[in-house]
């Protein structure tokens, strides 16, 4: 089964991506791209850690990893600037950049890496690029060849506190991915 570890979104939050999410879509598609499918709103998330496929014998493990409260004050974070993924070659990923507090995701980050290791799941090896995938472009993928065309479009900033972690399943299906949570670990004062 496919895994990962998440910060979730407010409802707020959410509405307010949703909103960044059509005005960059309308910019794009004003400049002739129309490939961007964009992450449904239930779906917006900080992805923590990717697992990948996880077998059936493994999720316990997991499950008892990922839930034990996380010994670290909760904290704010802010969202805000446009990215695209990866930086050369047709894009395939538009981001949201985690603006602040930067430093507490990339700990909560290593805290789980950590938990997860002690299971035996490995970690990415790239670095941790702590963001909120908005969008991917189908097919070959997008090509912004002027930033001034996502700046255009506008984020707004999202302000969110982060009092704990979701450990989610998606499964893929006929209408698409979806996202069910397993468990969820708090963020505890030290």
């Amino acid at each position: 089964m496919r895994l990962f570890t998440a910060i979730d979104l407010t409802e707020s939050a959410r509405a307010t991506l949703v909103g960044t999410q059509a005005r960059l879509a309308r910019e794009l598609s004003r400049h002739g791209d129309s490939l961007l499918r964009l992450v449904k709103p239930d779906q917006l998330h900080v992805t923590l850690v990717f697992l990948g496929e996880v077998t059936d014998q493994l999720v316990p493990s997991v499950v008892d990893a990922v839930s034990a409260d996380i010994s670290m004050a909760p904290f704010r974070v802010v969202l805000r600037g446009i990215g695209v993924f990866p930086h050369r070659g047709p894009h395939r990923v538009l981001w949201i950049g985690v603006a602040e507090g930067v430093r507490s995701v990339v700990d909560l980050y290593a805290v789980l890496v950590a938990r997860l290791a002690g299971v035996g799941i490995r970690s990415d090896p790239r670095p941790f690029a702590p963001h909120l995938t908005l969008g991917r472009w189908r097919g070959a993928g997008g090509r912004v060849r002027d930033r001034s065309i996502l700046s255009a479009g506008g984020t707004d900033e999202v302000d969110l506190r982060v009092d704990r972690v979701t450990l989610y399943r998606s499964d893929q299906g006929p209408t698409g991915t979806a996202h069910m949570a397993l468990t969820h670990a708090r963020l505890t004062e030290q």
